[in-house]
């Protein structure tokens, strides 16, 4: 070494040292670019670059070394055999373009290649070296030492190697830098390590051929040539690689506007990307070329896609080792048209936002948009599931059905927004109390249901009556309405249970359903299991409902009616029409069981439409005109022809309008308030009365007898059957019948039966009475003598002594009945 710094030192030049390392650099940077450039690309464009990189190369290292030289001055003169000088450039050129094809050109093992071609490059230069050493002629003999010289060509190869190496594909800027610096060091230190190694003799007698080329004419040359071909070839390469930049970044610039990630693999190894997988990736342009991308960021993904077997994957993308990402994956491969390359592209799609959507819109087709549980299709379908399972398994199930009492009134009452409020609470707390066993869905507007699942072991009906308290007591806690009004929600549960009360679903879900309208029957807000007679009621039920659609037909129907008496006299000023259904199949129905289930099933539209003709009819036929008062329940109240209904009843009938009083409920106004009211007020422009029936028994309101055209209020009997034995009744009878006079309205009273009922409304002075004390609903042949009376008789006749009304000594079973005066 100190051999090799002393030979430095002493015998060379130091400018024209300086001129060939600018030399050497100069010429390693156009054989980097140029080798960059054969790495990619077709075959015959990849050796038209492997030549350019060879020729650059070799003349640059013979440059560097013949400049070299002529900064090394042993004190005598020296010149150059010009066939060695051109034999050197010659092995310089070819040994570069080999190596460098040998490190290029090869697609598998590329490691041990690109050491390969190194090695043949190091020993390139250091043949170049000593053939173009042994041109040089001076005055006397030139020998080398052996330890030296061979350590240069040691030097000169390893270094070679390892430049190669560490160039790679010359991708990254510290690709470049590194593999340049590393080929330079070889070849600085086998030069200069190798004329370290050189010992001349001097010798006087041995004459330098004038012939041969002087060492100026020798730099002159040298550094012409050298620029030249390598300015020429840096150009092509700057040019090369503009060009290709400006191309580059154009389709950089259309990719990045891609919402895809696109990833360009060759080998399997990525050569470019754009911006939006960089983003996906959270990575560096840097940080991902190189990279095997299947195995760096797709290692699960399906091997059919990785044998080319599909083009189309779903996939996971590995992030990092904690967090991956759903993806889509398009492949699409292009070969080179000389060689089997081939160019991949991947085209990835973040699935995230989709599969998202996905499941909303899965979510919203499995759930209630408004209280969160099942809808009614799936819950069903799980029932099914979970039904099958407890069949295979021998586990047990319970189905609660849940309904809201009285949900319409409260709507009507509280306004939808406050209605649906309260169906979203009860859904928030329904799926609170879900759990692995529980499973909820809402079936209608105000039904819910609940299947629990139970293990063959546990005590079935105990902890189905336990859990359906809980959840009876988790339901029914007061909501705050949105108008910050507090409510206690009422709620009716049924329970039936598999495999005792049902073994199909739909039978299941119908028991639960009986013993929850059971739970109503009793007032509501209660919870009743499935019996045996429930599911008889309901087979009853299914019957009364076809028998009732041939009822109307089959003249099974009738009339009866009910005296309405003044109270002063007891004389008589009208009758209500009552229907009454003597059934062929069942015998005598009374209203109380076949009108709700007429309302339910909407037959009382044709029903009540008969009743409304029928009264008219037979009214119109009385010598007497009598009132005559009809019911319009809340279905008729709503339908779109209920007034073309009536003028048509009234016309037909030949009845005049104002003896027909039509009795209907504030509940039935108050379904529809802006369509009962128009409704109301084209019914009074007929000249037909309006009584309030059932007043005190609903969302009773001053603003309601303000609002709608009403006539007449009618006390409930469940008041008047009250009074003398309840306070609170007695008072609201006394309270509503001097409403009724302070708003100028008539009252009747009904359900009268007692004398001591009659004494308190007739001191209260009520206008009207109904009840049994006047006389039961009965068919119209046994009031037949009152309504033949003629007109000016009819106030004659009273159901009621009127002088036992003030001073009574009879008990009330004496009164006499029928008296005329």
């Amino acid at each position: 070494m100190d051999r090799v710094i002393y030979c430095l030192t002493t015998y060379h030049d130091p400018w024209l040292v300086a001129l060939a390392i600018f030399l050497c650099g100069f010429a390693l940077l156009t054989a980097i670019r140029l080798y960059e450039r054969s790495l990619h690309g077709g075959l015959t464009k990849r050796i038209n670059w492997l030549f350019l990189s060879g020729l650059a190369t070799g003349i640059g290292i013979w440059a560097t070394h013949f400049v070299a030289m002529l900064a090394y001055d042993y004190g005598g003169p020296e010149a150059y055999e010009p066939g060695y000088t051109v034999l050197s450039l010659f092995v310089a050129i070819c040994a570069s373009g080999v190596g460098f094809a040998i490190a290029g050109l090869s697609r598998s093992h590329v490691v041990a290649f690109r050491a390969v071609g190194g090695g043949f490059l190091g020993l390139g230069i250091s043949a170049m070296h000593y053939t173009g050493m042994a041109g040089l002629r001076v005055a006397g003999t030139v020998s080398w030492m052996p330890d030296l010289a061979i350590a240069s060509i040691i030097l000169g190869v390893g270094l070679a190697m390892v430049a190669l190496v560490a160039a790679g594909d010359c991708r990254t800027r510290k690709q470049k830098i590194l593999g340049g610096l590393t080929l330079a060091a070889a070849i600085v230190a086998l030069h200069f390590t190798a004329m370290g190694s050189v010992i001349i003799d001097p010798d006087p007698r041995i004459e330098v051929p004038s012939a041969l080329i002087s060492q100026k004419s020798l730099a002159i040359a040298v550094t012409s040539v050298t620029l030249l071909v390598l300015g020429a070839g840096l150009i092509t390469g700057v040019i090369e690689k503009q060009l290709r930049a400006e191309s580059e970044n154009e389709l950089r610039m259309i990719s990045d506007t891609a919402i895809e990630g696109l990833v360009i693999t060759r080998g399997g190894k990525i050569i470019n990307t754009n911006g939006s997988f960089l983003d996906l990736v959270g990575k560096s342009f840097d940080d991902v070329i190189g990279h095997d991308f299947l195995t760096t960021w797709l290692p699960d993904h399906d091997r059919a896609f990785e044998k080319r077997e599909s083009a189309y994957a779903e996939t996971i993308l590995n992030l990092n080792d904690h967090e991956t990402i759903p993806v889509e994956i398009i492949r699409r491969q292009r070969h080179n048209t000389t060689d089997d390359e081939l160019t991949t592209v991947y085209a990835i799609r973040d699935l995230r936002e989709r599969n998202n959507a996905e499941a909303h819109i899965q979510y919203l087709a499995e759930h209630d948009p408004l209280t969160g549980v099942l809808n009614r299709v799936t819950y069903l379908n799980q029932i099914q599931v979970i039904l099958t399972k407890a069949k295979f398994m021998s586990t047990r199930l319970t189905i609660i059905s849940v309904d809201i009492d009285r949900f319409r009134d409260l709507n009507q009452s509280f306004g939808h927004p406050n209605g649906d409020h309260m169906l979203r609470i009860l859904g928030e707390r329904l799926r609170d109390f879900e759990t692995g066993r529980i499973t909820a869905g809402r079936l209608t507007s105000n039904q819910f249901s609940c299947a629990i699942q139970f293990e063959p072991r546990e005590d079935h009906r105990t902890l189905s009556e336990h859990l359906a308290s809980q959840l009876h007591a988790v339901l029914t806690q007061p909501i705050l309405l949105k108008d910050k009004q507090v409510i206690q929600p009422s709620i009716s549960m049924g329970i039936a249970m598999y495999p005792t009360d049902a073994t199909d679903h739909e039978e299941l879900l119908s028991n639960a359903e009986l013993a929850q309208q059971r739970a109503k029957q009793y007032g509501g807000n209660d919870v009743v299991f499935f019996a045996a007679d429930l599911h008889a009621d309901y087979v009853e039920h299914r019957q009364i409902i076809r028998a009732m659609s041939d009822a109307i037909r089959n003249r099974e129907f009738e009339l009866y009616y009910q005296p309405q008496c003044k109270t002063v006299d007891g004389t008589v000023v009208g009758f209500e029409a009552l229907v009454r259904w003597q059934s062929s199949k069942f015998g005598f129905v009374p209203p109380s069981r076949f009108i709700p289930i007429a309302e339910e099933t909407g037959q009382i539209v044709e029903l009540g439409e008969w009743i409304l003709r029928t009264a008219c009819a037979q009214a119109a036929s009385w010598r007497n005109p009598l009132r005559i008062a009809v019911n319009i329940s809340t279905v008729q109240l709503q339908q779109s022809n209920i007034v073309e209904t009536i003028s048509d009843a009234l016309r037909d009938g030949g009845l005049p309008a104002d003896r027909l009083e039509l009795e209907i409920t504030e509940t039935a106004m108050m379904t529809n308030p802006t369509q009962s009211l128009y409704v109301l007020q084209a019914i009074k422009q007929l000249g037909v009365k309006i009584a309030l029936d059932d007043f005190g028994t609903g969302y009773s309101s001053l603003s309601n007898l303000r609002t709608f055209p009403v006539d007449r209020l009618k006390i409930d009997q469940s008041f008047t059957s009250n009074i003398g034995k309840q306070d609170q009744a007695t008072s609201i009878v006394r309270a509503l019948v001097r409403l009724s006079r302070d708003l100028d309205i008539d009252v009747i009273a009904e359900g009268v039966e007692t004398l001591q009922q009659i004494e308190f409304l007739s001191a209260e002075k009520c206008d009207e009475l109904q009840g049994y004390e006047f006389g039961r609903p009965s068919p119209i042949a046994a009031m037949q003598f009152l309504v033949d009376l003629p007109e000016d008789m009819s106030n004659s006749v009273c159901l009621i002594d009127p002088g036992a009304i003030a001073n009574r000594t009879e008990p009330v079973g004496d009164v006499r009945r029928g008296k005329t005066a």
